[in-house]
């Protein structure tokens, strides 16, 4: 007798079944997360690469190499930074350059003195001819304020394809050849000389104005009077303008010019000091009561006084030297 077990039709089908898709599953999961994971370390990796760019061309560390005629090899570092360090202390030379033409122009104008005004101006003179064309922007309508920077706008393209070209190896090798102790010994030099021709021009030696101030020149023209030996020095001029004048003129002169600009005789005591201690060499008037002194009724010693034109006079009888300080207010 035979005996059968009966088994249920298709009882592991399930269990199969489920695992194949968990493992159809977990398959899919692993293949995200590589291709995600491979996804991140390629931004990763691109990012890094352009931080990195990016850090090194703002730091300036791209390297370019040079040849000169000399056959040298030099490496320059050339970077942003650089750049702007350079084109930064062109502008600051520029504008050093604008101030010492601004002070030779009004020592020349306000002060009508040349050699005065030739000291700043030979002090700029290397940089205006290595940049010529700052004259002509420094004419310009508005050239005091626009000039430092056109000028700086022009120099530093032309400079850069002149080296480009070559052109200034020879003022590289005498720059590199210059002495550190010769260059200071020469701006010393250079500077001394400039002091010493400021303070000489301060003292009016040697003394280069002669005759009439013109301020007074109008007032005594149609005069017949002996002026002699008659020099003059400006205080200052610009609105207003004060002058000192020194002459030889006889009494009978004196009383006739004195007469002739309202000047009335005063107390020799009213006289301040700031009278006696100009800055010209020449202009030492004597204080003593054998001198007469003279001025007009709205003559102020210290201060500019009230518009119009005023003038204090001294004249010593024993060599007949007239002084007169004038000041002629817009």
């Amino acid at each position: 007798m035979s005996v059968f077990i009966s088994k249920p039709p298709n009882q592991g089908a399930p269990a199969n079944g489920l695992s194949a898709v968990r493992s159809r599953v977990a398959g899919i999961r692993e293949r995200t997360v590589r291709s995600t994971a491979a996804a991140e370390a390629v931004a990763e990796l691109d990012f890094g690469r352009y931080w990195t760019s990016l850090h090194e061309f703002v730091r300036g560390t791209s390297m370019t190499r040079k040849r000169i005629s000399s056959g040298s090899t030099f490496e320059h570092e050339i970077g942003l930074s650089r750049c702007f360090v350079l084109v930064a202390g062109i502008l600051t030379v520029n504008v050093a350059l604008g101030g010492l033409a601004l002070a030779s122009s009004f020592l020349f104008l306000f002060r009508g003195d040349p050699i005065l005004a030739a000291a700043p101006a030979i002090l700029a003179l290397p940089i205006i001819i290595l940049q010529p064309w700052f004259i002509a922007f420094f004419l310009l309508p508005g050239g005091p304020l626009l000039a430092p920077l056109l000028t700086t706008a022009v120099s530093v393209p032309v400079y850069v394809v002149l080296d480009r070209k070559g052109k200034l190896e020879r003022a590289k090798l005498l720059l590199a050849r210059l002495k550190t102790r010769q260059a200071l010994l020469v701006s010393s030099a250079i500077v001394a000389l400039l002091v010493l021709v400021g303070f000489s021009r301060y003292v009016d030696f040697p003394s280069i104005h002669k005759g009439i101030p013109g301020t007074l020149q109008y007032s005594i023209k149609d005069m017949d009077i002996n002026v002699g030996a008659p020099r003059y020095y400006c205080l200052g001029a610009f609105m207003d303008s004060e002058w000192l004048w020194q002459a030889c003129l006889p009494e009978q002169d004196v009383d006739a010019l004195t007469s002739k600009l309202s000047m009335h005789p005063i107390a020799i005591d009213q006289i301040s000091d700031q009278y006696q201690n100009m800055p010209p060499y020449w202009w030492r008037p004597v204080i003593s009561d054998q001198v007469r002194a003279f001025a007009t009724t709205h003559f102020q010693m210290d201060g500019r006084g009230s518009d119009g034109w005023h003038a204090l006079a001294t004249w010593n009888p024993e060599n007949e030297v007239l002084h007169m300080w004038i000041k002629d207010n817009f």
